[in-house]
């Protein structure tokens, strides 16, 4: 339901295309990136404090009752509270998607012979979640209203608790060390960001985030010179991403753990940037709103897929003490913020300047983040890799996680 209400959001966005400028456009973005640093260190405080079992159920159950709150007393319209709201979605689903992909990891052993095929079926289910929330947010727009679909999000989500709370029972917590002398516990991601490994799996991140950005920004600007009503927008952006969505979940459940156990989980982290890149040259040769859709469709499809269940396990070679902190700093921090520093550029680039300028350099701009985002991948090779080298796991990330 959470990709339900991106992909509203995203509808919403281009109804108001008509009258919207680039630089209004560009700026989207910006201000959630905002929150993201407070919002990923209240988490780390949270697991801290609670450990991350429990911390992943009240961040959970808390979100379901601001959704039933907005249900009950959300009013239509920009008022200061609603636009908060709208912010804050994304930024606390995105908290809690990494908590959720976390629990993967406290299942699924680094060494398990079912490790590509268990992150596969969990990112399959992830993608039939969100087509299923789409289809069943359009079948039902007719006869209820905005508020029903959040009543139907705090119900799903609340379910989702439910299914934690059965794993957690089923599933016992890592055993950490019995550690002696007092622990001093370091500032919110200092001992996650010491890590070498987790300083390239946050410019890998953050490049990914560039390069989305930019993608989807051009697609919303060919999209932006559509000439068909609103109606006929809205209903071709909604099977735009039903369509997305399967395409992704085909790819998630036939193709990513074949094609991982073929070729190795950093041959799988190349599969997008390396699509990207090949791509690129047609999409400016042609320079059409169909090749822009093409490269969006692609981007899409296999950040969904093939990389989403890949890139989740990068973070198992990181000790079970301090994965918790390295994945809120990179997931829920650094690609934020990486999408706001690049909207607030597109903004600031495109102020002033006549409307559909500035193609060659967004395209130029892509390129090179592709290039530096394959480079960065090459380079953890040799610690993705069989025998490759392990992070280093301070032993007293888990004086202040207790149950990890």
């Amino acid at each position: 339901f959470n990709r339900t209400a991106a992909t509203l959001e995203e509808l919403d966005l281009m109804g108001l295309m008509n009258s919207a400028r680039d630089d209004i456009l560009a700026l989207w973005g910006v201000s959630p990136s905002q929150a993201s640093l407070p919002m990923a260190a209240g988490l780390l405080s949270l697991v801290r404090s609670l450990g991350a079992r429990r911390a992943r159920l009240v961040a959970t159950g808390a979100m379901s009752l601001v959704l039933l709150v907005g249900a009950v007393a959300g009013t239509p319209g920009g008022s200061p509270a609603m636009t908060f709201f709208f912010m804050l979605v994304p930024v606390v689903f995105g908290g809690l998607f990494s908590l959720a992909w976390l629990l993967a990891g406290e299942i699924i052993g680094r060494d398990s012979p079912d490790l590509a095929s268990a992150f596969s079926g969990a990112g399959a289910a992830s993608i039939l979640g969100g087509l299923l929330g789409a289809g069943l947010a359009r079948g039902l727009a007719p006869w209820v209203a905005p508020r029903g679909l959040l009543l139907i999000s705090a119900v799903v989500l609340a379910a989702a608790m439910l299914a934690m709370v059965l794993t957690h029972r089923r599933f016992s917590p890592v055993e950490a060390p019995v550690l002696t002398g007092p622990i001093v516990a370091a500032p919110a991601f200092t001992t996650a960001f010491g890590q070498r490994y987790v300083r390239l799996l946050l410019s890998i991140a953050a490049l990914t985030a560039v390069c989305g950005v930019l993608i989807e920004f051009q697609f919303y600007r060919a999209a932006a010179a559509y000439s068909g009503a609103d109606g006929d927008r809205t209903a071709l952006f909604a099977n735009f991403y039903i369509g997305l969505s399967l395409a992704a979940l085909a790819i998630q459940w036939f193709v990513a753990p074949r094609l991982q156990a073929a070729i190795g989980l950093t041959s799988s982290l190349l599969i997008l940037p390396g699509a990207i890149v090949g791509l690129l040259p047609a999409v400016l040769g042609l320079a059409s709103g169909t090749m822009h859709a093409v490269l969006r469709l692609t981007e899409g499809g296999l950040k969904s897929s093939v990389h989403r269940s890949s890139w989740e396990q990068t973070y198992l070679l990181i000790g079970a003490g301090c994965r918790t902190e390295a994945k809120l700093l990179v997931d829920g921090v650094g690609t934020r913020v990486a999408e706001g520093l690049c909207a607030l550029f597109l903004y600031l680039g495109l102020v002033g300047a006549p409307a559909g300028s500035g193609s060659n350099g967004l395209f130029y701009a892509l390129l090179v983040a592709s290039i530096l985002w394959v480079s960065l991948t090459i380079r953890a090779r040799r610690v993705l890799e069989p025998g490759g080298a392990t992070p280093r796991d301070p032993a007293e990330c888990y004086a202040r996680m207790p149950d990890s």
